[in-house]
């Protein structure tokens, strides 16, 4: 289901882009498939000619959160192993 949505707005963004539509205006037209901060920057992106910095900035960042959402997750996982750990081991002895 995901990978259907996100192929399709893929064939979306290449077609409206192929037809010379700015890229803010395409991010615009989807803009609850993205965060409206991203969508904003990339309009400032395109107005300043700076869009090349905008987008490198945007990866980073969202490079980061997501390294920190994992980080969380992955401690969450190991904190409830740890518990479940400890209340069987009592049952073992």
């Amino acid at each position: 289901m995901v990978v259907l949505k996100t192929r399709n707005l893929i064939l979306s963004f290449r077609k409206k882009i192929s037809e010379g539509a700015p890229l803010a205006k395409t991010f615009r037209d989807e803009e609850q498939n993205f965060p409206v901060i991203m969508v904003r920057m990339i309009a400032v992106g395109e107005k300043t000619g700076k869009l090349d910095q905008i987008l490198e900035e945007l990866g980073q960042f969202y490079r980061k959160e997501t390294e920190q959402s994992l980080q969380t997750i992955s401690n969450l996982i190991a904190t409830i192993l740890m518990f479940v750990i400890a209340c069987l081991v009592p049952l073992r002895a």
